[in-house]
């Protein structure tokens, strides 16, 4: 069994908001029940009123969840890639 484990943080000395829409992280798969994800913020509620303006804010990001065994998983296809953007150079 293999895990998965993302983290990332983002800091700023002021972040303002316009319209405020939801924000969801979503498991799928055989076991989202052994997945998780949460975040720690400094300076901002949990819920961001709309038009709003914070100061001195820094939000911390963990995503963790487990991976299925190698045997388990057939590759994606890859996307194929976009062709070369034409005009002047």
């Amino acid at each position: 069994m293999s895990w998965l484990s993302f983290r990332s943080s983002v800091s700023a000395e002021q972040m303002s908001f316009g319209e405020v829409e939801g924000d969801e992280i979503v498991f799928h798969g055989d076991a989202p029940e052994r997945s998780w994800s949460g975040t720690r913020r400094r300076n901002l509620p949990a819920a961001v009123p709309p038009h709003s303006t914070w100061s001195d804010v820094r939000v911390d990001l963990v995503v963790e969840g487990e991976l299925p065994d190698s045997g388990d998983v057939s590759p994606s296809p890859r996307p194929s890639p976009s062709p070369p953007a034409s005009g002047p150079a």
